[in-house]
């Protein structure tokens, strides 16, 4: 059984951290035992993030922006859009980039692995972000 936790913060001087536009990828730690990745806070849905197969409409959306997504992949996403295929980096326009003002992280439990793994996932990837 796979889950998401999620976690949203304010986030005010993104450029102070070395973030540069798309290039940015989220903050992860070698050391952990559960992966954590950050979403830029204002395009994720109020609704949270959940775990789902990708549409039709979700790879029609990432073929504009160059990434080949198939109907049925396995994706982080939330009410209105993907926002990661499981497992991988954010989706162009997803992740952190200079404007991002508000960051949404999260990461997946998977069964086995202790709920105090996936809670310091979360706790490091917003310490990284401080």
């Amino acid at each position: 059984m796979l889950s998401i936790r999620e976690r949203t913060c304010e986030w005010a001087t993104p450029n102070d951290r070395g973030i540069r536009g798309e290039e940015s990828q989220s903050p992860r730690s070698e050391r952990r035992k559960a992966p954590g990745w950050a979403l830029d806070g204002d395009v994720v849905d109020a609704g949270g993030l959940g775990i789902r197969t990708a549409t039709d409409s979700d790879r029609d959306a990432a073929s504009g922006q160059g990434v080949i997504l198939e109907p049925g992949s396995l994706v982080i996403a939330d009410r209105t859009a993907a926002h990661a295929l499981l497992f991988d980096q954010p989706l162009p326009g997803r992740g952190l980039r200079s404007r991002t003002k508000r960051v949404t992280l999260f990461t997946v439990g998977v069964d086995g692995v202790p709920d105090i793994h996936i809670d310091e996932a979360l706790w490091i990837c917003a310490e990284l972000l401080g």
